[in-house]
């Protein structure tokens, strides 16, 4: 705690004349998120090409859960969701307050969610992916309100380094979070395609974005550095208040250096991006032995491919063959961290085990991957 009490000090210190410290350092213990995993994805890797995509997501509860960098056991991300608000009479979470629906897109480690309203109020559906070309995971968004006046904010809950304590965030110039303990050092900028309304960083449970809105359902703080500790970034949609339907894309970039979190982009656009995730996976497929057939029922069918994927979704880049045997904490969400972590995080079941593989390995073996189970 003192050493914790130190280095806030000392950013202090050193902070701009016209910062907003966010208060409730170093925020609420909390854990990771449920490991009942509705969907895990990645960009395809070729073993014939230089690896551009270093980014690992999953989902549950209708949200992005744990997202991994540049490693597939490196957690930089504990969730990230939507937050709907009529400004005076509720808030309402994705996870927790919505009809959901998840999809997988034919072919490929990508998703669509739809969340309704119970009340019939608003609608948001949600198209997730890894960019192939560099390290952003993207999302493509529609949100369509059917009332006037409802407010719509991004809450992003980094978890750098596979620490959910010790991370930094800031919200200028951008709203940006990352940790560098001597171990790991990652760096994530989360962009919203029409700009932040408003934005805010603070400490879980004190002073974060989900905090303030469930006071009293207006954004209150605008902090804009929240240094060492549990933090949370929040930004609202730039979209006007009236009943309509309005897309946008929202997109976290990550990097080993800060500065380069800054200047990542897309660079061949959204859909393109889609196009190209979608189709090397389908290629990826077509290339296999598979042991089903148009023949074959298609539950079975549907089953073979969605096993491969989440098999082959689960294998390093970095160490090509190493295949991880979970991308989840499992009991994450009902164990919980403090800030006397260790500096190599808690690894879950995102570790390689040699039992695990030897499985996957003779998988891949039955359809013809044998790069994989060859290593």
């Amino acid at each position: 705690m003192r050493k914790i009490i130190g280095i806030m000090l000392s950013v202090w210190l050193c902070a701009p004349a016209n910062a907003q410290l966010a208060f409730g350092g170093p925020g609420n213990p909390f854990g990771w998120q449920s490991a009942e995993k509705e969907g895990i994805g990645t960009a395809y890797q070729n073993p014939r090409e230089k690896v551009r995509s270093r980014v690992w997501f999953t989902l549950a509860r209708g949200i992005i859960t744990e997202v991994y960098y540049p490693r597939v056991d490196v957690a930089q991300v504990r969730d990230s969701q939507f937050l709907v608000t009529d400004g005076k009479s509720f808030l309402h979470e994705e996870q927790f307050d919505m009809e959901s629906s998840v999809r997988r897109l034919p072919g490929a480690p990508a998703f669509q969610v739809i969340h309704r309203d119970k009340h019939g109020r608003y609608e948001l559906e949600k198209i997730i992916w890894a960019d192939p070309d560099t390290d952003t995971l993207l999302q493509q968004v529609r949100f369509t309100a059917n009332a006037d006046g409802l407010e719509l904010y991004y809450l992003h809950k980094p978890a750098a380094a596979n620490s959910i304590f010790g991370d930094s965030a800031e919200s200028e110039p951008e709203l940006i979070a990352g940790e560098q303990n001597g171990v790991f050092s990652g760096w994530q900028v989360v962009r919203a395609s029409t700009g932040w309304k408003k934005k805010s960083v603070g400490y879980v449970g004190k002073s974060d974005g989900f905090t303030d809105l469930k006071a009293d359902f207006k954004m209150d703080f605008e902090f804009s550095e929240a240094p060492v500790g549990n933090v949370a970034l929040m930004g609202q949609i730039d979209i006007p208040q009236k009943k309509g339907s309005y897309r946008f894309s929202v997109s976290v970039a990550f990097a080993e250096q800060k500065d380069k979190a800054f200047v990542a982009e897309v660079p061949i656009g959204m859909d393109a991006s889609l196009e190209k995730y979608t189709s090397h996976w389908k290629a990826y497929l077509k290339s296999l032995d598979r042991l089903t057939d148009a023949r074959s029922p298609k539950r079975r069918q549907q089953l073979e491919e969605t096993s491969i994927l989440v098999l082959k979704t689960s294998e390093d880049k970095t160490y090509p063959g190493a295949g991880v045997a979970s991308l989840s904490h499992p009991w994450g969400d009902t164990q919980i961290e403090n800030q006397n972590v260790n500096p190599y995080g808690n690894s879950g079941y995102h570790v390689v085990w040699p039992r695990d593989l030897y499985h996957v390995g003779n998988a891949f073996l039955a359809v013809g991957d044998t790069r994989l189970s060859l290593f």
